[in-house]
């Protein structure tokens, strides 16, 4: 459990910063498919902090604020996440 753990919290501090590892990871884990499966279109959805950086160059000095783009990038994320789970649960029944 505690190795479960350890390793699910290394996937998302990973996804937060580099989601290329942080997918290649999760493909090597011993996480559940569906686990893995669903971090990883979170961590596609959300984009790391590598994009958020990029678009933050793009956005400034617009009205666009980057706290609400943050925001709006953890929904689309948590959005990804679950849609995949779903779809998932959907066809490994």
């Amino acid at each position: 459990k505690k190795c479960v753990k350890s390793t699910v919290a290394l996937m998302i501090i990973t996804s937060f910063t580099e989601v290329t590892n942080a997918v290649y990871l999760l493909s090597l884990s011993t996480l559940p498919k569906s686990l893995s499966i669903t971090f990883s279109a979170f961590a596609l959805g959300f984009g790391g902090i590598s994009v958020i950086l990029q678009s933050a160059s793009f956005i400034e000095g617009t009205d666009i604020s980057l706290k609400k783009y943050v925001a709006l990038k953890l929904i689309q994320g948590l959005i990804s996440g679950a849609i995949a789970y779903l779809i998932y649960s959907i066809y490994t029944r």
